[in-house]
Order: structure tokens, then sequence, then C-alpha cells
């Protein structure tokens, strides 16, 4: 199951387990376990990732609108005040 966050990682490891051997537990497949955990990570990571990206791009296109809009504004305070004049 590929994770979307750290609470998944959290549930991951406390799933974990290991071979047991005569004194202790197979190094093998601890490694492999290993493994598994940072491809969990990783992906996590890209899930974050993706969802920052989405958030900058939502916020620079805000950005963009509120700047077309005081430019507008703008022009329109200057046109007023230059027929005031």
């Amino acid at each position: 199951m590929p994770s979307r966050n750290m609470e998944d990682i959290a549930l991951y490891i406390k799933g974990m387990k290991f071979k047991r051997r005569l004194f202790g537990v197979d190094e093998k497949d601890v490694f492999e376990q290993l493994e598994l955990l940072q491809k969990e990570y990783r992906n996590a990571f890209q899930v974050m990732e993706e969802r920052y990206k989405a958030k900058l791009e939502e916020k620079e296109n805000q950005l963009l609108k509120y700047q077309k809009w005081y430019g507008q504004a703008r022009q329109k305070l200057r046109k007023f005040a230059e027929e005031e004049e």
C-alpha cells in the first residue's frame, strides 16, 4: 500500500514483522523490510510534494488575479483623477 502521509508510515512500521532466527532476526529480511519502508517514505514524499506544488500554483494564480485587478483599479483611478482636473 503506497503511503500518502506520515500516519500511514507509522501504521506501516507498527505492522512490520521480521523473520526470526535462533539468535535474533534474519538480517536479510531486516534489510528487505527497510528497503520497503524507504519506498513508503518516497511515496509519501511524492504525494506531499504534489500537494504542495498544487497549492503553490493555486496561490500564484490567485496572486496574478489580484495583480490584474489592482492594475485595472489603478487605471480607473487615474482616468477618474484626469477627468477631475
